[in-house]
């Protein structure tokens, strides 16, 4: 065990051995998440930072609270501004910086009585000099010079609703904060997505900007699954599920997977989507094709839908294929696919302008060298509505092609098909699109007929040449 000056000069560069000795009061007894360890390094070590972290994951503590402790008892800034929402919720981190230095008897041990005659409700002054300020956001800042702006939360629900709200907020941020900055001065951006379009979201993804940018989810990768979860010490599969059944799809995209939707402004609402239990025995299935062209787990991902068609025009969602394998692995699944709905597949399309002819050849190579003989359709990035206007951009495509299916209740999906429901209810918003556009892909082979009960009974010749006519779709 490390004598005090020993301690004191270990904390001084470990922001987390500080948090955890000298703020137990709002550390919890659990081993620090990895995550929290990287914020702790992330924030100590770099001036520019905007950080994106899950609704109740301890962001604001750790940023708002122990740094900026940390900061003022060390003077490694002399004078730091703490700016929420509203100047309330700056004013509750300030307060609890305010009581540690009071009461904390471990922590005036180690620094001795910080406390000044200037210890105010938005403002205090420690008797080594620091001043630690609390504002609102969009307040007066211009008439002092920060060492340390710490912005939390600043956005609120109905603030990033509004554009104008969203370009006065970001005008405020570059003009009034950033330009009182000490030039050698943190600048800190944390909180939560609460809107695609908001400031948050917007400058972490400007890429023109040299600044540490950090997003967190609540399950790591997105991947909604136990064994995924960023803090499972403290929020399990079980506890995040529970939430998200409680405050729906939507706000749980938003709070704690910090990708938000646009409900109001979705093509596709919450009411719109329908589900299957069981599936009509009646059936024609077309099967299309996304393909991306990385391997990297943060790339699109690559995608095969097989979605099946009755007698009544009505769509069904029946499996996918989304993945980041390589592409030979890729289309080998996609093949499988096929396989596995054989007798009922009318189309096997796959993607064939520009640059994806070289996968299109490559679809047909592996089909060939497995002997297996696909009714490959060639597709193109051009969805033609039902007025004949040729639309290209794909999150308009998307919506042209699936939209009025899903209002009139003629696509369904079924229950455990998570990842394509959240797309739905996200086109045009969400970072992922790959399995809205394979169905809007689909849209460009499906035939207002099914087959009959003979289907079972036609056995295809696997060995005979994968055709390559388009079947009268362009």
């Amino acid at each position: 065990m490390p004598n005090s000056d020993e301690l004191y000069e270990a904390m001084k560069n470990d922001l987390e051995l500080f948090a955890v000795t000298i703020c137990k009061n709002v550390v919890t007894d659990l081993p620090v998440p990895q995550f929290h360890s990287e914020i702790y390094k992330t924030i100590a070590k770099e001036n520019r930072v905007v950080l994106s972290a899950p609704r109740g994951f301890s962001k604001s503590t750790l940023v708002s609270k122990i740094f900026p402790l940390w900061l003022s008892l060390y003077k490694k800034s002399t004078d730091i501004c703490i700016i929420s929402a509203s100047e309330s919720l700056a004013i509750e981190h300030l307060r609890y910086i305010k009581q540690e230095i009071e009461s904390n008897m471990f922590l005036n041990h180690l620094f001795g009585d910080m406390r000044s005659e200037k210890w105010t409700e938005d403002m205090c002054i420690l008797a080594n000099g620091v001043t630690i300020r609390a504002k609102g956001a969009g307040a007066q800042i211009r008439g002092f010079r920060p060492s340390c702006l710490i912005l939390d939360d600043v956005e609120t629900d109905e603030s990033v609703e509004s554009e104008e709200q969203r370009r006065k907020l970001k005008d405020w941020l570059f003009r009034a904060c950033l330009n009182t900055l000490l030039p050698e001065g943190k600048f800190l951006l944390i909180g939560t997505q609460l809107h695609p379009l908001c400031v948050l979201s917007e400058l972490l993804n400007d890429e023109s900007k040299d600044w540490v940018k950090k997003t967190y989810q609540a399950y790591v990768d997105g991947i909604q699954e136990e064994g995924h979860e960023l803090w499972p010490g403290a929020r399990s599969h079980k506890w995040l599920q529970g939430r998200k059944g409680e405050i729906g799809t939507s706000a749980f995209s938003a709070e704690y997977m910090n990708n938000p939707m646009l409900n109001e402004n979705s093509p596709i609402q919450e009411k719109h989507i329908h589900y299957w239990d069981v599936l009509p025995e009646q059936l024609s299935v077309s099967i299309a094709l996304d393909p991306a062209y990385s391997d990297d787990e943060k790339a699109d991902y690559k995608v095969a839908v097989a979605v099946g068609i009755d007698g009544n025009n009505k769509r069904y969602l029946l499996d996918y294929v989304r993945t980041h394998n390589p592409s030979g692995e890729y289309i080998d699944q996609a093949i499988n696919l096929y396989l596995k709905y054989k007798y009922k597949v009318m189309a096997f399309g796959v993607p064939n302008s520009g640059t994806e002819k070289e996968f299109y050849n490559k679809v047909v190579e592996k089909s060939m060298s497995r002997g297996i003989g696909l009714p490959i359709v060639p597709l193109s990035n051009t969805f033609v509505d039902s007025t004949g206007k040729a639309i290209r951009r794909k999150s308009k495509r998307i919506t042209a092609s699936l939209q009025p299916l899903f209002e009139q209740a003629n696509y369904l999906i079924h229950k455990s098909h998570v990842e394509a429901r959240e797309e739905l209810l996200s086109i045009g918003f969400s970072r992922w699109d790959d399995l809205t556009d394979a169905m809007c892909y689909c849209e460009q082979i499906l035939q207002p007929v099914y087959k009959g009960s003979w289907a079972d009974e036609v056995d295809y010749d696997d060995d005979r040449e994968p055709p390559t006519a388009n079947y009268g779709f362009d």
